[in-house]
């Protein structure tokens, strides 16, 4: 399958990239897990080792949601969708739709920028939400809390939480801000709390990989872009672990629901 990459972002490893934006794997079909992991559900742990030969990750199905205003949040978007699809899943690479208005936008070079540069990423539906398994939640942090751009995609999902399709799903969240003390876990647990709502289970990344260790946030990946920095290559690779662990739990619990998708 020929690759059709984004403008500067991925083109490696295990995957293609369709033009519509969708990470499909080429290579792998699967994963050998052989760790311990501990899900948070509402009300509930549970607790499973995954050692029995293979997990078929295959067509695991995750979404990675995101709104970016400069691009440091789609940056680590793709980081995660990357690594999801290190791990053999299908992924959807999805934006929320824009709400700034014009004059806004054209007042910001690096907003105006970002937003010519991803024109062709798809605007995110509550299709690509009924259709995962798991999902990954991007947003700035605006005041210490998720940008409106995101809540009000978020706001739309009534009728799936009505119906119960968000239920038992994974679902992770990560961010960006200004400032070291800007809110960055106050913006993840706020999207956490949707997933509570949901039913879905919460997917921490504590500190599971040596990157996190350099970055220091169990909460999910973030990024602090002191005087406009874009991520740099700890918070890239926490991006990515995030991804594939994302993809590995998602497998996981998708075969204790035994409903296929």
């Amino acid at each position: 399958m020929d690759e059709v990459h984004p403008p500067g972002q991925l083109g490696h490893g295990s995957r293609c990239v369709r033009a519509d934006w969708t990470i499909r794997p080429v290579i792998r079909s699967g994963v050998t897990c052989n760790t311990s992991t501990i899900l948070l559900i509402p009300t509930m742990f549970v607790n499973f080792t995954l050692n029995e030969g293979t997990v078929p990750i295959m067509s695991v199905r995750i979404a990675v949601i995101h709104y970016s205003s400069t691009g440091n949040v789609y940056r680590l978007a793709t980081a995660l969708a990357d690594g999801a699809a290190e791990e053999g899943a299908d992924v959807r690479l999805r934006k929320v739709r824009e709400l700034a208005p014009e004059e806004a936008i054209s007042s910001n070079p690096r907003w105006l920028a970002h937003r010519d540069a991803v024109a062709e990423l798809p605007d995110a539906t509550l299709d690509d939400l009924e259709w995962a398994d798991g999902f990954a939640f991007g947003s700035p942090t605006r005041f210490g809390l998720p940008a409106a751009q995101l809540k009000q995609f978020l706001d739309q999902t009534g009728g799936l939480w009505a119906r119960g399709v968000l239920a038992d799903k994974v679902g992770t969240a990560f961010t960006s801000a200004s400032t070291t003390h800007g809110g960055l876990e106050a913006t993840i647990l706020a999207i956490n709390t949707v997933l509570y709502h949901w039913g879905s289970i919460v997917l921490p990344l504590g500190y599971t990989d040596d990157a996190i260790k350099a970055t220091g946030n169990p909460y999910g990946s973030s990024w602090v872009s002191q005087k406009g920095s874009s991520p740099d290559d700890d918070a890239l690779a926490t991006a990515r672990h995030q991804g594939r662990r994302l993809a590995r739990v998602a497998a996981a619990v998708r075969s204790l629901r035994g409903d296929g998708h």
